[in-house]
């Protein structure tokens, strides 16, 4: 007498830890691409020990080597010590990197901090989805993003687009999550890192309309709390971006100009900036309209 033997279904818990598997088995497949195609380069086979492009990389090396041997950012043209265009993020980023690094391989700190971050990167956006009960969708997303060709290049070059990706990246990420589990603190956080970012790269506010994420969550309670809470954040986010604002007040005498004001003065010499009294000073005061574009 034959007997069926019914096939039980796998259970959630199986199903589960198999997708955990394939998606650490894709984690590790993106790191092992990760070493061979950025830490494994050997930079001095290459011209990117050149610092370029310049003079971005070399102003952003310069201010790193001045904040480590000064204290203070700036880059050195003869005897002079002259303001940066770049904001000091990047190079502040370098300093451990300086300190680890013989004097003879420092050049590489900028090339080591693109790296770090870099894989930072690929292990944030894992563990996000791993939070999210996804590790199968963060194993393909890592893959995906370590084989970006735009990626993995910015990761071995010595520029700061990576630095501020990673906290750009964990910025949304945090605002995702405060709005969907309705966690302020969490947004606050956010904020916190996109006001961060503004530091190391200043396109970054291009982002700021991410902070309406507070606004996003139902009002309980009182309306003033609420409204208290959208308030604060922009608070938040102007407090982690201070430093940037200090630095431009110290240098400069106002918290909005920055290093291109000094070194690349056209726009606001000639007033084709945006400004807000253009649109209420009279026509004889300013000129036409029409001059400013």
């Amino acid at each position: 007498m034959n007997r069926t033997t019914a096939v039980k279904p796998a259970s959630l818990t199986e199903l589960a830890s198999g997708q955990f598997l394939a998606g650490v088995l894709l984690l590790l497949g993106s790191l092992t691409f990760y070493y061979f195609a950025v830490l494994r380069i050997d930079y001095k086979k290459t011209t990117l020990l050149d610092l370029g492009p310049y003079p971005d990389a070399t102003e952003y090396f310069a201010q790193a080597q001045a904040l480590s041997r000064d204290g203070w950012p700036s880059i050195q043209i003869g005897y002079e010590r002259l303001p940066s265009r770049y904001p000091c993020g990047y190079p502040v980023l370098m300093l451990p990197w300086l300190k680890i690094l013989p004097k003879p391989d420092a050049v590489l700190a900028p090339f080591r901090t693109s790296q770090t971050m870099g894989l930072a990167l690929l292990l944030a956006v894992f563990v996000f989805y791993a939070y999210l009960a996804m590790p199968l969708t963060g194993g393909f997303a890592v893959l995906l993003l370590a084989t970006l060709p735009g990626f993995f290049t910015f990761c071995r070059s010595s520029l700061s687009e990576v630095s501020a990706s990673l906290l750009v990246v964990l910025a949304f990420m945090f605002g995702y999550l405060g709005v969907k589990q309705e966690r302020r603190w969490k947004i606050y956080l956010s904020a916190f890192l996109l006001g961060l970012s503004l530091n190391v790269r200043l396109q970054s506010l291009f982002f700021a309309p991410s902070l309406l994420a507070m606004a996003l969550l139902p009002m309980r309670g009182a309306r003033l709390r609420w409204f208290f809470h959208c308030v604060a954040v922009p608070l938040v986010f102007v407090l982690a971006a201070s430093p940037m604002l200090i630095l431009n007040t110290i240098q400069f005498h106002s918290p909005f100009k920055t290093g291109y004001d000094l070194w690349v003065s056209y726009f606001s010499r000639h007033h084709l900036l945006f400004c807000l009294r253009y649109m209420f000073c009279s026509s004889d005061r300013t000129g036409s309209f029409a001059a400013l574009y």
